[in-house]
């Protein structure tokens, strides 16, 4: 997701949700495609173990339902880079839902 201005809007005003060790926040977004963003910052570990949980997170985007005109920003903990795979999916499945749902019941 680019500029970083865009970012830091999605960032403040959208609505999160958590699993595990992912967390992923929702706005509105521009119209078209999904824009995804994706954080994992120096808690993760090393620029080996942070690049390792931003691949992992990108991979498991591509199994979850994302949602045109929509912005996304997938934040990664420091247990991203060993989780067994399945369950990263389930997390980042389970944090998108949630942070869907709070961010319907705002809309309401």
């Amino acid at each position: 997701m680019r500029p970083s201005d865009r970012f830091s809007v999605v960032y403040r005003s959208g609505s999160s949700g958590r699993a595990g060790g992912i967390r992923v926040i929702i706005a509105p977004g521009d119209e078209g495609l999904p824009q995804v963003g994706v954080v994992a910052g120096k808690a993760v570990g090393n620029a080996v173990r942070r690049n390792r949980a931003k691949r992992r997170i990108r991979e498991a985007l591509m199994d979850t339902t994302l949602f045109p005109d929509t912005a996304y920003i997938v934040i990664s903990s420091r247990s991203v880079p060993d989780v067994e795979f399945s369950r990263l999916k389930r997390w980042l499945a389970t944090a998108t839902a949630e942070a869907m749902e709070r961010r319907m019941d705002a809309v309401r």
